[in-house]
Formats: C-alpha cells, sequence, structure tokens
C-alpha cells in the first residue's frame, strides 16, 4: 500500500492530529481504502484523491467555529450568530461532519473580521440599527402604564412613541405618567459582557416586554446599551444583577448569545464569559507562546486560551479511548 497515504501522513498534510484522522474515519467524514484491515496495516490508508476532496472542502485556510472564534477573539455563540445575519456579519459555509451539520470560516475572513471589531467598524457591532436612550422625556424606555385607558408601552423615549393594545406605534401629545427613573448605578469596570438578541414584541402583554423593562430599570443607563433594529433588540449588558423569577430567567436563556446567567434568591445574576487572572510565565515559555502570537496574528490572551484548549481537547480524546 504503498501508493497510498498513511494515517500519519494524511494527518500531516490536513494539520490535524492522527486522532482526529481515526475519529473522522469513524464518523464516516474520511473514507479509507482498508477499513478491515486497519489494524494490521499500521493505521487508516488513504487515496491521494480522498486527500485533494479534504483538502478542497478544509484547507489550510479553513476554521471550525470554535477555532475561528479563537482567532477573531470572541465566543462561537457570537460568531454563529454573525454567520447567520441577513446578510452574514461574515462568510461561512455549512458542510456534513461525519453525521453531523459543522460550520467552517475562512482564516483571511477571521482576521478581516477581527480587524473590523478592533476599529469598531463592524456594522453588527455597531449593531446595524439605532440607539435607544434609556430614560427621557420623563419616560422609561419599556416602562407601562395606561393612556387613554388602555395599555401602552414605551417602545422609544426620544422621540416618545408607545406600543398600544392593537398593535400599533403611536406618537401621543398632552400629559404622559412620568416613569421612575433607572437606578443610578456605578459604571461596572469588571471584565466581560452579556449579549442578548431580542425579537421586537408586538403585544403589550408579551412577557418579554416585563423582562426587558426590569433589565433597563436595575441595570441603568451605564451598564446597558440597547439597539433598535427592523425586527430586533440588540443588547448589551455589563455584569450586574436584576429582579427576576425562574421563568425570566428561561426567557432570557432562549435570547442570550454571549454571557452566564444564574437565579440566586429573587435576582438573576448576569455575568461574562472572561475571567481575569494573574498568572506567571516562565520566560521561555512566554517567549514560545509571543512566537505563536505572531504567527497566528493572536493577542497573547487568546494564545493562551488557544493553546490551553488544544491541551484539553487532545486529552479528552486520550481518556475517551
Amino acid at each position: 500500500m504503498s501508493n497510498y497515504l498513511s494515517q500519519k501522513e494524511m494527518a500531516q498534510k490536513l494539520k490535524k492530529s492522527t486522532n482526529t484522522i481515526r475519529l473522522w474515519v469513524e464518523n464516516g467524514m474520511l473514507n479509507s481504502v482498508n477499513p478491515d484491515t486497519y489494524r494490521s496495516d499500521g493505521g487508516y490508508r488513504f487515496t491521494v484523491e480522498e486527500y485533494e476532496r479534504l483538502n478542497h472542502l478544509f484547507g489550510p485556510d479553513a476554521l471550525f467555529q470554535s477555532e475561528a472564534a479563537e482567532l477573531v477573539g470572541i465566543t462561537k455563540q457570537y460568531l454563529g450568530l454573525l454567520a447567520k445575519t441577513n446578510p452574514p456579519g461574515i462568510p461561512s459555509q455549512v458542510i456534513t461532519y461525519g453525521k453531523q451539520q459543522r460550520r467552517i470560516f475562512r482564516r483571511a475572513d477571521c482576521v478581516a473580521l477581527k480587524l473590523a471589531l478592533e476599529k469598531r467598524e463592524h456594522q453588527f457591532l455597531r449593531d446595524g440599527g439605532r440607539e435607544l436612550d434609556l430614560y427621557k422625556n420623563n419616560l422609561r424606555l419599556f416602562d407601562s402604564f395606561t393612556f387613554e385607558e388602555k395599555k401602552v408601552v414605551v417602545v422609544s423615549t426620544n422621540p416618545v412613541q408607545l406600543l398600544t393594545e392593537n398593535y400599533l406605534i403611536i406618537e401621543p401629545h398632552g400629559y404622559l405618567p412620568i416613569s421612575k427613573p433607572c437606578l443610578d448605578l456605578p459604571y461596572e469596570k469588571k471584565t466581560g459582557t452579556i449579549i442578548f438578541s431580542f425579537p421586537r414584541p408586538i403585544d403589550v402583554y408579551a412577557e418579554i416586554i416585563d423582562v426587558l423593562s426590569e433589565m433597563v430599570r436595575c441595570l441603568g443607563n451605564k451598564n446597558i446599551r440597547i439597539f433598535e433594529k427592523e425586527d430586533s433588540y440588540f443588547i448589551r449588558c455589563r455584569k450586574g444583577k436584576i429582579k427576576g423569577s425562574k421563568s425570566d430567567l428561561k426567557l432570557l436563556n432562549k435570547f442570550k448569545v454571549e454571557g452566564y446567567l444564574t437565579l440566586s434568591g429573587d435576582y438573576i445574576e448576569l455575568d461574562g464569559e472572561i475571567i481575569s487572572k494573574h498568572t506567571n510565565y516562565n520566560k521561555k515559555v512566554y517567549q514560545q507562546i509571543e512566537n505563536i502570537a505572531n504567527e497566528k496574528n493572536y493577542s497573547f490572551d487568546q494564545t493562551v486560551n488557544f493553546l490551553l484548549s488544544r491541551i484539553i481537547k487532545e486529552n479528552n480524546e486520550r481518556t475517551s479511548l
């Protein structure tokens, strides 16, 4: 079988581990020529055509979602959301990966997105819509009250716009009730962001409105930003807590893009996905990490997370054998 590629050669050409090649064969993604005799042959064997098929599909520029997210410097959930927007915030392709559907990205597109995010020029980061004032004209965003004997919800404070029971948005004239302002909380300096993408409610009795109102009230002007898109609200929060129930937690998790939510008594605590730790490095190890960071165009933190994730993944693969 000298005319065939060995399992090790296939791994080297595709820049994957031999364990990954084995898993690809077992999952039906790679077709070997010796599925029945691979043990006595010292491993799987592959035709050059099979390598070319996989190389064309992946190539050296192709990354899975977790790898692409590491390169961009965002979570894979956020990257997935960017890929699914219309138009997409980053090009991608969905492929059949064994029995699964997996999304892959091109390294060049990831680098371009990373640079755009760093310059804050990316449309989705600007949220593609109008930033809403949380409290203005004596009204708090998403506050509800009775107007002309019907329930209304404040969907804009500047200009003042109300969602009515008839599913209409009106700009009222005359006297309106005064909302209680947002809590005057200090700017939360802790690392981490919680991101949501909520559909814009059209019913004043939708349960999501009460949750949105509580978020605005509890987090205040300094720790939450809300952007209005055509049919959704894009919300970015800093760490904090809001008053809520188990059902509220379930609702928030449904529309969460990034971050962690936990229920503690009568409050839902919002936490980011980043944990800051002070770490000392051996000088030689530090230099090696710096070299990898420069090679991959990563930040130092991204490189450390990338290396640790790879080690953890390889360890899990070994222990699962």
